[in-house]
């Protein structure tokens, strides 16, 4: 079975450099048509009440090869690893044994500067994150190793075929934890991560008529936005990386890649809440002076002012903005008005609770709401079922006017609206 199997595999791949010769040929007329790999990285957020101070994305894409294999390190160095299976990298030439020039064997250059990326929602609203790769690491085939290299020890044979050993450990410019994958006599799995984004290249001891690389993945580290300063929808965005001798992935001169393009898309989902509830039958109000009319008529004094304050409940882990509407608008604010027409304003202030700032940074504490202009305010925190508060006040200059309608009654409507499409 293994002989068929490589016989399938030998067959394919000599149709495979047919194709790339006849392509080839064709390099002239098709010269501007780059082929093209594309990889996707997903995130989210969503609030969780047990981790109110979250303010980072889950990372939703699957890790495969080096994070799978090497988890504790991953977690402890933020990082996470993606196939890149989507292109291999064949050799077009020999490698010479104790070659001098790095270029002409097994060799891997990652671009591994920061990348600031921004991401886009339908809204148009806009959010960087940065992204860069770490390290590369694949899976290399070749002939029998026991065969080219006289050594009956799987293992031991392909410590010989490397200046240094086997591909396991890492040439300068980049080091490895742990083997992290297995071998056969034909195929060796090895990662390599890089110290400085210079080259890696292991010099072969043996002569190669023929090597395949597949199974190709990255390690990468991707840094994202603050969701808390963002508004929900899903952002979406690209990184171009160029692939081959010269470019941003880098095999060397012998070993020629598959595509010339790889396409990072990320798309990054922000699910947010801003849920307000009211107690029962709180939709009306009657204001009324401190401690109620009695003790100020008994007096005989006016009133200081009117007013009354309505508690409701927050959940809110977005930036938001609040405004009023008003019946009978007074100015940036409403009003309440008598049979006979007399108008005179009331100011509605919010109280909201820790985790939740003005734009000014400053806790929000009887801010006053206006009818012209929103109020915006931003979360530095996931606000789970906080107490908050609506007063609605009638200052003293407008109750000595509302006094010369002694016997009238004051209506009117005011309504607060929060809003989280910003």
């Amino acid at each position: 079975m293994k002989r068929e199997h490589r016989a399938g595999r030998q067959f394919y791949k000599k149709i495979k450099r047919y194709v790339k010769s006849i392509l080839g040929g064709l390099s002239v007329v098709a010269s501007g048509l780059a082929l093209a790999s594309s990889v996707e990285v997903t995130a989210r957020f969503s609030p969780d009440p047990t981790k109110p101070y979250n303010r980072s994305f889950t990372n939703t894409t699957p890790d495969v090869g080096f994070c799978i294999r090497q988890p504790a390190y991953c977690q402890a160095n933020n990082l996470h690893s993606i196939s890149l299976e989507k292109f291999d990298a064949t050799g077009q030439d020999f490698i010479y044994a104790h070659h001098p020039d790095e270029r002409q064997g097994v060799m891997f250059k990652v671009p591994v500067q920061r990348r600031v990326l921004s991401v886009v929602s339908p809204s148009g609203a806009r959010s960087d994150l940065t992204f860069k790769f770490v390290g590369l690491g694949a899976s290399m085939e070749t002939t029998d190793v026991r065969t080219k290299t006289g050594i009956s020890n799987i293992q031991a044979a392909h410590n010989a075929l490397w200046a240094g050993g086997s591909l396991d450990n890492a040439p300068n410019n980049c080091f490895s934890t742990t083997p992290i994958g297995g071998y056969t006599a034909y195929i060796y799995r090895f990662f390599w991560l890089s110290r400085n984004g210079q080259p890696c290249a292991k010099q072969a001891l043996f002569d190669f008529r023929r090597m395949y690389i597949y199974g190709i993945s990255g390690a990468y580290e991707l840094t994202t936005p603050n969701p808390l300063e963002m508004e929900s929808g899903t952002y979406t965005g690209s990184l171009v990386y160029t692939v081959g001798p010269g470019m941003d992935f880098d095999f060397g001169d012998v070993i020629v890649p598959s595509e010339s393009t790889l396409v990072m898309n990320f798309t990054l989902d922000v699910s947010h809440v801003l849920t307000v509830r009211f107690p029962p039958n709180s939709d009306r109000l009657a204001l009324i002076p401190d401690g109620g009319w009695q003790q100020w008529l008994n007096r005989g004094r006016r009133p200081e002012k009117l007013f009354a304050n309505q508690s409701f409940q927050l959940w809110n882990s977005g930036v938001f903005k609040m405004q009023i509407q008003c019946e009978y608008p007074v100015g940036d604010r409403c009003g309440i008005r008598n049979g006979s027409g007399h108008v005179v304003p009331v100011n509605t202030l919010v109280t909201l609770p820790p985790g939740v700032t003005s734009m000014t940074g400053n806790a929000v504490n009887r801010y006053q709401l206006s009818n012209s202009v929103p109020s915006f305010f931003y979360p530095s925190m996931y606000v789970n079922n906080g107490r908050a508060m609506l007063s609605f006040e009638v200052s003293r200059d407008s109750v000595e006017q509302m006094i010369g309608y002694a016997g009238n009654r004051y209506l009117g409507n005011v309504t607060v609206v929060w809003d989280s499409e910003i």
